[in-house]
């Protein structure tokens, strides 16, 4: 059978900005909120994550994210730690772990518009203890934490440089 198309105009609008209405304010644990800057607040009282993922990977609605932020804010394991968040995207788990009592933050990523969108992010949190780089900035670093939610095939060949990276007795995280 011959193959069917259908051709349907739809509506000029900011496609760029239509993904803006399935954000909403999420929460993870008991206490940590990931919330987009356009949206309220639901609990003052609470650890807020306000984000504007811009063009970057990260607001918490994919499953690898929600799986890394639900492992943060349930593990004792990030208070006082030093923590890196390998490929870090839009900043989402560096700014977490620093919401949730880690003393020192490595966000890292290859992409050059992904550590601008973590800059802002960053910014908008208010937050002094994430330092923001590419790879090479954490060459000799060793950290407590390690999360790295970016893909399979890039997890498993970096898994040496991980271990290179984490102190004894430290921990990995690790989605994608």
């Amino acid at each position: 059978a011959p193959l069917q198309t259908t051709i349907t105009a739809l509506h000029n609008r900011n496609w760029h900005e239509s993904w803006r209405d399935q954000f909403h304010p999420q929460l993870f644990g008991e206490r940590l909120w990931v919330c987009p800057t356009w949206e309220d607040v639901p609990d003052a009282a609470a650890l807020i994550v306000r984000i504007d993922p811009g063009m970057a990977f990260g607001t918490g609605n994919h499953a690898t994210t929600a799986l890394c932020l639900e492992w943060l804010s349930m593990s004792d394991a990030v208070k006082g730690a030093r923590v890196l968040d390998y490929g870090c995207g839009s900043g989402i788990l560096s700014i977490a772990a620093a919401k949730l009592g880690a003393v020192d933050v490595t966000a890292i990523d290859i992409d050059d518009s992904a550590l601008e969108v973590c800059r802002e992010n960053v910014s908008l949190n208010g937050l002094t203890n994430i330092s923001i780089g590419d790879p090479a900035t954490i060459d000799g670093n060793r950290y407590d934490l390690i999360v790295a939610n970016i893909l399979l095939e890039p997890l498993v060949q970096l898994a040496d440089h991980f271990r290179q990276h984490l102190l004894p007795g430290g921990q990995i995280v690790l989605s994608g």
